[in-house]
């Protein structure tokens, strides 16, 4: 871990080399510090790059106030991992067929259901007009996808052990609440502050109607995240018994990476604010994926003080969505994935080199960089990947 101090309010600790990271990383981390109510110190993860208003893989601990960009547009961005009896060698009789199915079966990209999906958590809806009037689409978005670094991976581990990674988050209604809050807290910010860091990192007092109502909203998002990935990992599980009917499925482990939650630390309640970051308390299980043609990661948490609990939520990407474009081709992409025997299902060629192994930093040393915030229990490599 790398100390920051005496340049911000707060001082930054750091498990990202300050010497890697880009200059918008670094404003942006500036920024966040600077903060007027930042709360004791802001902890950067080893994936950091830079967001929007506050980086990826960045914490911020605030007592008062709640932020908005500091949590993510799409709150609630996740990962649901599970382990299955089923081996390797018995999944790959059948990969093909199974990768094709899991494609066809569950919407991707902006794609969505044709009729309102059911669930328990969809009978009551927050009294917020942003949620209220996109009731129908919520409804409809329940179980999909997405673009984006959103996937479907069927993976093993190094016993041969076949397991289920789903990435996904609230769909369109976690950016509409952000958005919608995000512009009446730059309203707020301006009339209540002399001077500000970022109107990016743009704020809301908790004990506000408009702070409680986004919290409110924040929460909904949270958990219509959580069901989302919970219904498309049901469809990949009735798949994979429909053509082995003998599998049995462990615990499944789904967690946010873009979330706020009222915690102690240090002595005092506060807001964490964790955008990009997994929350990584003792003995906790976390999920920390590579990209899709590098391993991934399932971890338990050390409690580490400092990090406030936290790990990185991934790899972190090296190359914008536009670099990437540029840099590599399809062609390069089906190659890599040719060497290594990992099938791909995907929506759009772009999308593909977008999240291309290249374009992102690399994962074990990710790894390496927080041995002191979380312990490897399990390895795991793809052999399936589905993307939007």
């Amino acid at each position: 871990m790398w100390k920051i101090e005496n340049q911000t309010k707060v001082p930054i600790y750091s498990w990202a080399d300050p010497k890697t990271l880009e200059f918008d990383t670094k404003r942006q981390l500036f920024d966040l510090a600077n903060l007027p109510f930042a709360y004791h110190h802001v902890a950067l993860m080893p994936d950091a790059h830079v967001g929007y208003g506050m980086p990826i893989g960045g914490v911020l601990a605030s007592e008062k106030y709640i932020v908005p960009n500091a949590v993510g547009v799409d709150i609630g961005c996740g990962i649901v991992a599970l382990k299955t009896t089923l081996k390797k060698e018995k999944f790959l009789e059948q990969r093909e067929q199974i990768g094709n199915k899991i494609y066809k079966t569950v919407p991707l990209g902006f794609h969505k259901y044709e009729v309102p999906q059911k669930h328990e958590f969809l009978n009551n809806f927050p009294d917020l007009k942003v949620i209220q009037k996109e009731i129908t689409n919520i409804k409809r978005q329940l179980g999909t996808l997405g673009g984006g670094n959103h996937f479907i991976d069927i993976l093993s581990d190094e016993k041969n052990n076949l397991w289920i990674m789903i990435h996904s988050g609230s769909r369109n209604i976690g950016k509409k609440i952000a958005d919608y809050f995000h512009n009446i807290a730059k309203k707020f910010t301006t009339g209540n502050f002399s001077s500000y860091p970022s109107k990016d990192l743009a704020c809301l007092p908790v004990e506000s109607k408009d702070g409680q109502d986004y919290i409110i909203g924040m929460t909904f998002a949270q958990n219509y995240a959580f069901y989302n990935r919970q219904r498309m990992l049901d469809i990949v599980k009735s798949i994979l018994s429909d053509y082995f009917p003998e599998i049995a499925f462990e615990q499944e482990i789904n967690i946010h990476h873009n979330y706020a939650s009222l915690e102690e630390h240090f002595n005092k309640k506060v807001w964490i604010h964790r955008k990009g970051a997994i929350s990584a308390i003792l003995d906790q299980p976390g999920i920390i994926p590579g990209s899709m043609a590098t391993n991934s990661y399932i971890t338990k948490g050390l409690g580490n003080k400092d990090s406030y609990t936290t790990a990185s939520h991934g790899a972190g990407r090296r190359l914008g969505r536009k670099d990437a474009k540029r840099k590599f081709s399809i062609q390069q992409v089906h190659k890599k994935l040719e060497e290594l025997d990992i099938k791909l299902f995907s929506t759009d060629n772009a999308g593909a080199i977008e999240e291309f192994s290249g374009s992102y930093k690399n994962i074990e040393e990710i790894i390496d960089l927080q041995k002191d915030l979380v312990e490897v229990t399990d390895k795991l490599f793809p052999l399936v990947v589905i993307i939007g």
